[in-house]
Parts: C-alpha cells; sequence; structure tokens
C-alpha cells in the first residue's frame, strides 16, 4: 500500500484555508449604521453546545473560521446595546455564511432574536460548485452505495471511470479531480484512485467545487471534492442498515439462458452500524459540551456471477486434426508445416510453405512441452464452433470497513479532532485450473487482498481574538 502523508498549516489573517470546514463572517453596525468594534460574536454548536468567540475590529467586521458543518446560534454583544441573537445559522461545507448585526440601544440583559434565512448565500469566494447534504446522502436510491457516486448530481459533471476522482469535471480529464476528507488527500500517488471510501453513513455532506476554487486547492486538473464527516453530539443516537441483493429475486441473464446454463449465485448483503454521542464515563468523565465521538462499521459480504465462456481445443484438435477446424464462413483454417518454409522461385524476397497432409499435424511433430500444457485445457462441454466451454462460476468479493471520529474541546483554545478509517477487502475469482486461472496477483492464482486507511488529526487554537492556527496532519 502506497502511502501519503501530508502536514497542513494554516495561521493568522485574512486568508483562511477551511477546506471542509465553514465560516461565520459580516459587520456589526449600531441604529445609525456606524460600524461598532470590539463587540464580542461568539458561535454557539446546536447539537454540541461548542461555542467559539471572537472580537469585531475597528471596520466592525468580525470573522469565526473552522467551524463543523451544522447548525449554529450566533449572538452579538456589548456594553450600551441589547444582545442580539440570529439562531439556526445552517453551515454547510466550504461555505463562508454572512451574518450581520445591527444593534440596538439597551442593556445587555435585554436580547432581539431573529431567525436565519433557511439557504445561506455564499457572498464571499466566487467558487462554482453544489453541496450534497447529509439528506441526499442517506435517502437517495444508490447502487452500491458509494456516497462519491453523487458527484454527478452537480451540474458540468460527466459519467467516467470510477466514483470521485472519475468523472470528468467542466471539461477536465478523467482520474485528475482532488479528492478530500476532512482535509486530507486521500488519492494514491500513482494513477490517482481513491485510497480510502469512507462508509456512507458516516459522510454529513461533501462540496463539489466545479470551476473558480481558491489557492488552497491543489492538485486538481478537473473539480474538487470535499468531504466532511459525522461527529457526535450532545444526544446519543445510532442506528442499524442492511441493503440486500439476491438472485432469487432476479431472473436468468440471456447468455445463461443461451448457453443453457442455470441462474447464478448472487448475495450482496450490506449491513453495519452506526453510534455517536458525548464521552461519558459514569462517575469519571463527563464529555458533554466537550468531548464527542462517532463509530461506524459496515461489512458487505458478496457472491456475484462470473461465468466463463471460452473456446478450447476439440477432441480432433487435440490428436493434432484441425481437418473440421472453419472459420466464420465455413471455410477450413489451413495449417502450414513451419518447416516448409523456402523462398518462392515465383516472386523473389516471398516466402513459401506446404500445408500438412488432410490438414492434420503427425504425432511425431507434437512438442512435449504443449503436451503438458494440453493437459491443463478443458474439453468442451458445448457443440458450438467457438465458446464451445461454459462454466458457472462464483466471484467471492468481502468488504469490511471501519470509521470513528473524536472530537474534543480544550477549554476555549483548543479544538481537536481525530478521525480514523480502515477497510480490508479480500477478492476470490475460482477458475477451472491453471490454464484458466482466476483474476490474481503475486502468482496467487484467483485471490487479491486490500488494505487501506486514512488518519487525519487536527487542532485549531486560538491565540487571541483575531489570530487562530489550524495544525493538522494526515496520512492514508
Amino acid at each position: 500500500m502506497q502511502k501519503v502523508f501530508v502536514g497542513l498549516l494554516a495561521v493568522l489573517g485574512i486568508a483562511f484555508a477551511q477546506l471542509e470546514q465553514a465560516t461565520i463572517t459580516g459587520r456589526v453596525t449600531d441604529p445609525t449604521g456606524a460600524v461598532v468594534p470590539n463587540v464580542r460574536i461568539v458561535a454557539r454548536n446546536a447539537e454540541t453546545g461548542v461555542e467559539v468567540s471572537t472580537l469585531s475590529n475597528q471596520e466592525g467586521l468580525y470573522r469565526i473560521p473552522y467551524l463543523h458543518p451544522g447548525r449554529y446560534d450566533v449572538t452579538a454583544e456589548a456594553n450600551g446595546f441589547k444582545k442580539n441573537r440570529v439562531s439556526g445559522v445552517i453551515l454547510r461545507v466550504g461555505l463562508t455564511a454572512t451574518v450581520d448585526f445591527q444593534l440596538e440601544v439597551g442593556t445587555v440583559q435585554a436580547e432581539v432574536t431573529v431567525s436565519a434565512t433557511p439557504v445561506m448565500l455564499q457572498q464571499e469566494t466566487a467558487a462554482v460548485g453544489a453541496v450534497i447534504g447529509s439528506e441526499q446522502i442517506l435517502e437517495l436510491p444508490l447502487l452500491g452505495r458509494n456516497p462519491y457516486s453523487l458527484l454527478l448530481l452537480s451540474p458540468g459533471v460527466l459519467p467516467k471511470g470510477g466514483a470521485g476522482s472519475g468523472p470528468i469535471v467542466s471539461g477536465g480529464r478523467s482520474n485528475t479531480n482532488e479528492i478530500l476528507l476532512d482535509g486530507a488527500e486521500t488519492r494514491n500517488s500513482t494513477t490517482q484512485d481513491i485510497t480510502f471510501t469512507p462508509p456512507l453513513e458516516s459522510v454529513q455532506e461533501f462540496k463539489v467545487i466545479t470551476n473558480s476554487f481558491s489557492s488552497e486547492y491543489g492538485r486538481s486538473g478537473g473539480g474538487v471534492l470535499t468531504a466532511a464527516t459525522r461527529s457526535g453530539t450532545n444526544e446519543l443516537h445510532g442506528s442499524l442498515y442492511e441493503f440486500l441483493r439476491n438472485d432469487k429475486l432476479n431472473a436468468n441473464s440471456w447468455t445463461s439462458n443461451r448457453q443453457g446454463l442455470p441462474k447464478s449465485p448472487l448475495r450482496r448483503n450490506e449491513f453495519g452500524f452506526t453510534v455517536g454521542g458525548p464521552v461519558m464515563l459514569p462517575s469519571i468523565y463527563q464529555g458533554r459540551d466537550r468531548t464527542f465521538f462517532f463509530f461506524n462499521w459496515e461489512a458487505t459480504p458478496q457472491r456475484t456471477p462470473d461465468n466463463i465462456n471460452v473456446t478450447v481445443p476439440t477432441v480432433a484438435e487435440r490428436r493434432g486434426d484441425f481437418s473440421g477446424t472453419l472459420d466464420a464462413s465455413g471455410n477450413v483454417i489451413r495449417v502450414y508445416d513451419p518447416l516448409s518454409t523456402r523462398p518462392d522461385p515465383a516472386r523473389p524476397g516471398s516466402y513459401i510453405r506446404d500445408q500438412f497432409p488432410g490438414n492434420r499435424i503427425p504425432a511425431a511433430r507434437f512438442d512435449p512441452a504443449g503436451l503438458k500444457i494440453l493437459e491443463y485445457y478443458p474439453l468442451p462441454n458445448r457443440p458450438t464452433r467457438t465458446q464451445n466451454f461454459a462454466m458457472n462460476n462464483t466471484r467471492k468479493d468481502d468488504l469490511w470497513r471501519v470509521f470513528g471520529r473524536l472530537d474534543h474541546v480544550i477549554g476555549s483554545r483548543h479544538r481537536l479532532f481525530f478521525t480514523h478509517g480502515r477497510q480490508n477487502r479480500e477478492r476470490d475469482t475460482p477458475g477451472v485450473n491453471i490454464a484458466f486461472p482466476g483474476e490474481g496477483t503475486n502468482g496467487e492464482q484467483g485471490w487479491i487482498a486490500d488494505e487501506r486507511h486514512t488518519t487525519v488529526l487536527s487542532d485549531t487554537v486560538t491565540f487571541r481574538p483575531n489570530l487562530l492556527g489550524e495544525f493538522r496532519i494526515s496520512a492514508a
């Protein structure tokens, strides 16, 4: 397995690299429209209770970056003004939401509450794209349940290759899209395929940027897909699920019917569970508003048809008799003696050779190595000229995946999260024998083993209200 290590440091100032996270920004004014500096702005995640604060600057502007997608309540308070609250601000992946405040004169104990608009518009960047939300991911019918397959819902995306990196985005080439999971690169460095695809139930939402993306994104010749995983909340929640496909619900295939073969077994069961909430250790630790976990495990054992339809030597051909071997037009395919090759006296520079008498190769001319190889070829089981051997085979493809996330807040300065995902896959394709082996690697007939993983560790540090930094390291 090829491993790629990435270190990310984003600090300071005005330009923030937020990747899968979101930002709230805006301006604070008084009833006359004059800007109000040093107003305390607090963004509180409605599901986790985690709060992040900052102060408006001398121009009345504020900015709170590095927020996990979700629903937030934003408050502004300053001496001499009523407390102002905007509730229900929905932050999507990569969104920079604008929330402006106009404070009213009064005491801090008095409060003005307004509700945010259902859809927050992107006013701060020129990036073009679409967000695929959790409801679409969980509810839309999706064969194979690969969340990245929903990339095709975005305008300017054409199907091509595998899900995620394969589709053509805005005219780019296949396998040139950037794929980020919790801000970490998840492509290999050779074929640009995805190294790890998270379980569908663990993806909160993802954003597809098709054009005009900012300089924080790189290594893309097409578009950018940046996904955010689900985190725990103050409420314990979970789910159980299973999706199945079975040959009992299917008709036989046209090819199997044509060749007189019975219906091949098809078994695909995708099942698993999720659980998330606050970390609670009775009498030891109370994690509400501070420490949260999310865990997802799933398995997909699968048995699919892998029928063999090939042309093998007939009994006569095994004896060297090719007098009955015909082409598509019904003509005998002539077999020539290579030892009779000689110059053509009528055409200088050309050669002629003789056909074996009766189109039969003498037994004395058989090569011992060729005879040994011939023993491994099965005899025909169909009376056809081509594809005279057919066999029902079943491919085994077993997959299990696990994904976990831990979020932790240390005081008002540090917000950390750690994610780890792992995938194990074993495939076994039985063949007939070594002449017709199954698909395999490293000389192991028909058997392929694959193990993939991804890990991300991030710490967002508030050095002071107008100075933040995110330190992130990842491996895949």
